[in-house]
């Protein structure tokens, strides 16, 4: 479990996410600090009607010099079973797939679940990131991958 370094707001105050808006905002803030991110986009078309709430590609540190991952992330507040289902449609997608939820909200089931389908769980504080689970990386269809990293 990875853990990064916490942000303050301008007053001070560490400030938990209360929207989603404001959790993606966190979530992409921490990427673009703490990852090694190429391009981030939010809601983005993965497949049919669906779209991802945040799409990050990220240096692969473990592949070929150059090559990149797709990751797709879904942020929910509390609806963690809706998170799954959406994170394992982007499995499909994606190279990994993962869901991102305040940190007090993330349950040890929702960890075995997440873990049972390969599906990694980031912890969103006020200002912070937490790899709770890493994802495991998947072999997305080559047609929905393109459309994704375009």
């Amino acid at each position: 479990m990875t853990a990064v370094e916490i942000e303050t707001s301008p007053i001070g105050n560490l400030v938990a996410p209360t929207t989603e808006a404001e959790l993606v905002e966190i979530l992409v803030r921490r990427l673009r600090s703490d990852w090694p991110t190429r391009a981030i986009a939010s809601e983005v078309r993965s497949h049919g009607r669906c779209r991802t709430d945040v799409c990050v590609r990220v240096r692969d540190l473990h592949g070929p010099s150059g090559s990149d991952l797709i990751v797709g992330v879904e942020a929910k507040l509390t609806d963690w079973t809706r998170a799954l289902r959406q994170a394992l449609l982007n499995r499909y997608a994606v190279d990994a797939s993962l869901i991102a939820m305040p940190s007090q909200r993330i349950s040890a089931q929702v960890l075995d679940i997440a873990s049972e389908q390969g599906i990694g769980v980031l912890g969103v504080g006020a200002g912070s990131l937490t790899v709770m689970l890493p994802a495991v990386v998947c072999s997305p269809r080559a047609g929905v991958h393109q459309r994704m990293a375009a």
